[in-house]
């Protein structure tokens, strides 16, 4: 199990760690991965339910861990590689689509 959850782990670095707005915290150990979402301009509980609502992916608000974990959403790598493969790619696609954050000047 140490194996495949090393690939699956691998694998999802890999495919987020590229993505604008995106920051993955590679684990050492476990199933689970955080990524830093605060980059997109989202907080961590509109992240996850805009995500889900509209890319079909489920990651948890990983504010529900403490105030630190605040902007991160936790995802597991539980599922098969094929199915860690789409899911990144729609996370990719959601984050792709999102406006970037508006800046406003400061007169």
């Amino acid at each position: 199990m140490r194996e495949t959850y090393r690939r699956r782990r691998d694998l999802v670095v890999a495919r987020l760690s590229d993505c604008p707005g995106l920051s993955v915290l590679a684990p050492d150990a476990g199933m689970f991965v955080l990524v830093d979402v605060r980059g997109t301009g989202l907080g961590s509980l509109e992240f996850a339910w805009r995500l889900y609502k509209e890319a079909g992916v489920s990651v948890l608000d990983a504010a529900a861990f403490g105030e630190p974990a605040q902007g991160f959403v936790r995802l597991s790598f539980t599922l098969a590689e094929a199915q860690l493969a789409q899911a990144c790619e729609r996370i990719v696609g959601f984050v792709s689509g999102l406006e970037s954050p508006r800046i406003t000047p400061i007169n």
